[in-house]
């Protein structure tokens, strides 16, 4: 029995190795280089992310073992991703408002700040989204797919998230809550848990680059997320008209005609 037992050991490493080298090669085609560091136990394994940029190559340490703070993240990207936005918001000015529009249709995600309550907001970043399930159309229920549409805080910032780091949005709000109840929809089965986050899929999540979460990551931060908002549309209303989707709820043309409202206050 221990010589069998050794021997299939033996034939699942071998196997396991080459699963490895496929998809060391995968991924390397793709352009994303990943090192593996030698660990006692499968528990202590790490994986290092090292992204080409213009300058030097930049780390991200991805460990499932262990559990940050946001404080151990702001440490871990606060000199990049500050430096990044340095020259868009002005060296050590930091602004008291932001706001994020989520464009569907475009698959854009633009950061806006004001520095102070009294200033006209200003577009400091467009972000490309990655991934982003649905269509036009504001989410409705649990399981339909759909990125919400509408205005909406931010409820918390996630060090831990499964695709790096995330913002969770405060997704149902009163709004949305009030308009299930009123189309008789059920308000316990509207969904919940939508993020802003990194490289990865979605199922009603917006997704964007890495390096772009580390930049929303910090500033968020630093603005406090009281001081956040998304503005989530099925397109951009500043250069288009507004157009009700078929079957879209009675609400949906006021809450766009509001959204409109919003986003004609930036550039």
């Amino acid at each position: 029995m221990r010589r069998r037992t050794c021997h299939a050991t033996k034939i699942c490493l071998i196997f396991m190795k080459r699963q490895l080298s496929i998809a060391g090669m995968m991924l390397l085609t793709s352009g994303i280089m990943i090192a593996c560091k030698p660990a006692t136990t499968t528990d202590e394994a790490e994986a290092i992310v090292v992204a080409e940029t213009n300058d030097a190559p930049e780390t991200i340490v991805f460990d499932r073992t262990k559990r940050f703070s946001v404080d151990d993240r702001l440490e871990q990207i606060w000199k990049r991703a500050s430096r990044r936005l340095g020259g868009e918001l002005g060296a050590g000015k930091l602004p008291a408002l932001m706001r994020l529009f989520a464009l569907k249709q475009e698959r854009q995600l633009e950061l806006h700040v004001k520095f102070t309550p009294d200033d006209a907001w200003q577009r400091v970043k467009t972000c490309r989204i990655v991934a982003a399930s649905g269509r036009a159309g504001p989410k409705l229920q649990e399981g339909d797919f759909q990125v919400p549409e509408g205005e909406y805080g931010i409820e918390s910032l996630n060090p831990n998230s499964n695709y790096y780091l995330a913002l969770k949005v405060a997704y149902p709000s009163k709004e949305d809550t009030a308009m299930a109840r009123r189309d008789g929809r059920d308000t316990r089965n509207l969904g919940s848990f939508i993020m802003i986050h990194g490289n990865g899929g979605s199922i009603g999540c917006i997704a964007v680059s890495n390096e772009a979460i580390e930049e929303i990551f910090w500033l968020a931060a630093r603005v406090k997320i009281r001081n956040i908002e998304l503005l989530s549309a099925p397109f951009d209303f500043r250069t288009r008209e507004i157009v009700v989707p078929p079957n879209a709820p009675s609400w949906t043309e006021e809450r766009y005609q509001r959204l409109k409202a919003k986003m004609l206050e930036s550039p």
